[in-house]
């Protein structure tokens, strides 16, 4: 078997055109085309997470996950764990207010909560068909989150919506 010398490196072009005409791009090109629609996306989608943007711009997971890495170290974006997912920003939005993201199951206590000001724990769970349990733990997150305040009126617990937005 001979080895054969390689050739001296020559720089290749970014962008070329192969044998059929068609445009090709080398990785630094495509990465940094991705880096350029993830930024993109995100300052038009504040507060999305990595899977729901992979799927969005039918990226991979590791080309996800390089394009955010950079766009972080770049300090063009700023991420936050909100208990579920790690979502991203713009770095724009680093001080400015940004809206609280919650699961489907608070969202559902928040809109009974905003159609029905004043509620009891017991008629959540009866509405949501939870047990009261359940309602005392995600009213628990909502206070938390100071989406929703309670006060304290006939010996119970009743609910307001304090007007915080959330996704």
């Amino acid at each position: 078997m001979e080895l054969r010398e390689r050739p001296p490196e020559i720089k290749k072009s970014l962008i070329k055109m192969n044998d059929h005409g068609i445009r090709e791009m080398n990785p630094q090109e495509i990465a940094k085309r991705n880096r350029a629609r993830l930024l993109s996306y995100i300052t038009n989608n504040p507060g999305i997470h990595c899977r729901e943007i992979g799927r969005r711009l039918k990226l991979s997971i590791r080309q996800m996950r390089n394009a955010v890495s950079s766009l972080e170290n770049e300090k063009k974006i700023f991420s936050e764990y909100d208990g579920r997912y790690k979502r991203y920003f713009p770095i724009s939005m680093k001080e400015k207010w940004r809206p609280v993201s919650l699961n489907p199951t608070c969202r559902k206590i928040v809109d009974i909560i905003k159609q029905n000001p004043g509620i009891f724990i017991r008629d959540i769970a009866k509405k949501r068909g939870k047990t009261r349990t359940a309602i005392v733990y995600q009213t628990g997150k909502l206070r938390e989150m100071k989406i929703i305040k309670t006060e304290w009126r006939k010996m119970k617990h009743c609910f307001y919506w304090t007007g915080k937005e959330y996704l």
